[in-house]
């Protein structure tokens, strides 16, 4: 294991064991000026958490856990229990701009969990221009206080000012804040603000590695997928390393960059392992290596990494979904499950872990009941829970459910009209099945006029013409899928349109061409099951087959 490690990470022998690591969280600093300044609190705390970060022989939570605790009425030693550090920092921001010259006062304090014990404090008043100053004297006094060693990279990194503008670094604040809120308007949002930061300031380094990062985003989420927006991607990404060749930031901007445009894994996990190397402590480093190994096929490593991730940020509760979501790929049931509950226990309120339960109850044991008890306890709205019970309802052949969904549908969409034709099979209307295979092509081919290169796309349109009964058709579009997305290129994903094909020989008659598909999804990582074969009508018309039955035997988990 220890070989493996220095294998990814060839820094990572130099490093502290976690035993050894001293284990802190910073608190969100309390904004005790106008409200419109919470921001500006929220970035003084993540520039301090970003310097501390950098330093090996510690091991820092990061913003994203330690923002949960924002105005929380919990004990320190609750808290610290709750993250597994042994010292907080915590402290109070005070931004003055009623004078001439604006001034800020941050007062922050060391305290030992275990006794409460105050091991640091101080009352810092300064001009804004010296925020960067105070920043990286508390991220100094800390480390002295805790008795870690600096190396001087190290060292230099806590003492840099990543602008010589306030006025740029108050817009750069304001993107991040922008840009941790999501959704398009918000990311568009924050672009403008990154590019007014790095218009006051050309030289802002740290700035450019942002903007290109939302840039990638923006792309990946699907909001532009244009070349031109990856164009600006590489751009900014460039420009920050240009600018500062070393900025961890900025390499992981270009790895984003490759994996989230381009899916260039390797190139992605080469700037990784730079940007690992000097943010040790980065949470967001490990998760995204878990999913670009996960693309790869390399399931355990990505599960090793999405673990590191959770010590690092353990109140982010999407990890251990991601961690249960990949156990149940490989078919680790019962390891899935664990993680699964525990996203609930962290998200209650959230929908996925209850889906993600359901169905490995479903690959697992083939067991809908119990799949059916979990859904029912999931949160959201009634029509949201029924659309997330489609698999469900499809699986023990509740027609009406699934048509009674789409029937209040309020716009038109092509996997509503596939779902609505495989419901009128169910029934035995082969001609309303038909009607509905025909609008799921309709819309299918405009969409691919627009987005040609769609594997998914053509996946679906290949289920629609073998609803149709156009064979030669169904049967390209399935492969061309495949052809965009092989599972060499994305283990992930790729087996989805390895299972549609699958449907799409069914659904012509090419029987034995399923089987080779469904053979293979059985021999590799996927979520296809022999629980969930033994349900799934799609696969109705192989269910006599002598070597159908001969591939639940074989692949049968005891």
């Amino acid at each position: 294991a220890a070989i493996l490690l220095f294998l990814i990470n060839p820094f990572q022998s130099e490093r502290p064991s976690g035993q050894d690591q001293v284990k802190l969280a910073v608190l969100p600093f309390e904004n005790l000026g106008a409200p419109e300044d919470e921001y500006f609190a929220d970035g003084i705390t993540d520039e301090i958490t970003s310097r501390l970060a950098v330093v090996q022989g510690m091991r820092v939570i990061s913003r994203t856990s330690a923002i949960k605790y924002k105005k929380t009425d919990k004990g320190l030693r609750e808290i610290g229990q709750e993250l597994g550090v042994d010292y907080v920092l915590e402290g109070t921001v005070r931004w003055d701009k009623s004078g001439e010259v604006e001034r800020v006062r941050i007062t922050p304090q060391l305290i030992s969990v275990a006794d409460d014990f105050h091991l640091w404090a101080e009352n810092y008043q300064r001009d804004i221009d010296q925020i960067f100053a105070v920043q990286a004297d508390i991220a100094s006094r800390i480390v002295e206080a805790l008795d870690v060693t600096l190396l001087a990279s190290e060292r230099q990194a806590i003492e840099a000012r990543p602008t010589e503008n306030i006025d740029a670094y108050q817009a750069y604040l304001r993107g991040l804040d922008l840009n941790r809120r999501r959704g398009k308007e918000n990311r568009q949002l924050a672009i403008q603000m990154f590019e007014r930061a790095v218009d006051l300031d050309p030289e802002f380094a740290l700035s450019y590695a942002a903007l290109s990062d939302v840039h990638s985003v923006m792309y990946h989420y699907g909001h532009d997928r244009t070349e031109e927006r990856l164009v600006l991607a590489r751009s900014a990404a460039d420009k920050a390393l240009e600018l500062q060749p070393g900025l961890p930031e900025a390499h992981m901007a270009l790895a984003n960059y490759y994996y989230k445009g381009y899916k260039e894994f390797e190139l992605a996990l080469e700037e990784m392992a730079i940007a690992e190397n000097g943010l040790p402590n980065s949470s967001r480093i490990n998760e995204i290596t878990a999913y670009i190994r996960r693309r790869q096929g390399k399931f355990e490593t990505a599960i090793d990494h999405f673990k590191r991730a959770f010590e690092l940020n353990p109140r982010n509760a999407w990890l251990p979904f991601e961690i249960g979501g990949t156990y149940s790929i490989t078919r680790r049931y019962a390891e899935a499950d664990h993680y699964f509950d525990l996203y609930i226990a962290m998200a209650p309120d959230r929908w996925e872990g209850c889906i993600g339960k359901a169905n490995n109850y479903i690959d697992w044991l083939g067991d809908t009941k119990r799949a059916r008890v979990v859904l029912e306890k999931m949160p959201g709205k009634e029509r949201d829970v029924q659309g997330r019970s489609l698999r469900l309802n499809y699986l023990e052949r509740d027609h009406d459910a699934i048509l009674d969904f789409v029937s209040s549908a309020s716009d038109p969409a092509a996997w509503l009209f596939l779902w609505e034709g495989v419901a009128y099979n169910l029934m035995g209307n082969p001609e309303l099945a038909h009607a509905s295979y025909d609008s799921a092509r309709s819309l299918r081919e405009r969409d691919l006029v627009k987005d040609p290169d769609s594997p998914f796309a053509h996946s679906d349109l290949g289920i629609a013409y073998a609803g149709l009964g156009r064979k030669d058709d169904a049967i390209r579009e399935g492969k061309r899928a495949l052809e965009l997305l092989p599972v060499s290129k994305d283990a992930l994903l790729g087996p989805d349109l390895v299972r549609d094909l699958a449907v799409i020989y069914t659904m012509v008659g090419e029987y034995d061409a399923a089987l080779d598909e469904i053979e293979y999804l059985l021999s590799i990582p996927s979520h296809v099951s022999v629980q969930e074969l033994r349900l799934d009508p799609d696969f109705d018309p192989l269910r006599d087959h002598p070597r159908f039955q001969e591939l639940l035997e074989k692949y049968t988990i005891d």
